[in-house]
């Protein structure tokens, strides 16, 4: 009987939007990581890793879209509408990320690398509720 409950607790927390988002932001991250680091190690001596993260970021964000729009938030309405708000707030993390990442690197004096996974361990914390409450925002009835 436990093993039944223990089976439906799991289920049921994997069913909640926050752990599906937490898992696509795992997801999202590791993305990122291995463009960036790709990126990277190709371009370190011709683009600024700034740069580099830039562009990592765009491609994760439009690779990503679908995922977070159909499966964490099971979005309806027009898709590029969604896509661009998508883009903007990922935009508005990505502001910050690059701050921070230039403060680990520039400041704290991390490697690349390093500092690029903490960055990317604060940025789903701060992107949620954006995400929720602004890009992927349930339709007002009667709107």
């Amino acid at each position: 009987m436990s093993r039944i409950l223990t089976n439906s607790a799991i289920f049921g927390l994997v069913g909640r939007q926050q752990v599906k988002y937490l898992l696509a932001g795992a997801i999202t991250a590791v993305l990122h990581f291995a463009i960036f680091s790709g990126g990277w190690l190709v371009l370190r001596d011709v683009v600024p890793y700034p740069l580099v993260a830039i562009g990592a970021q765009a491609l994760t964000v439009l690779a990503v879209y679908p995922a977070y729009r159909a499966v964490v938030f099971h979005a309806t309405g027009p898709w590029i509408a969604g896509l661009i708000r998508f883009y903007i707030a990922c935009a508005a993390v990505l502001l910050l990320s690059v701050v921070s990442l230039v403060s680990l690197v520039e400041v704290a004096r991390l490697p690349v690398p390093v500092a690029q996974i903490v960055t990317a361990l604060w940025s789903p914390v701060v992107a949620y509720p954006v995400q929720r409450f602004w890009t992927f925002r349930k339709p007002v009835a009667g709107s």
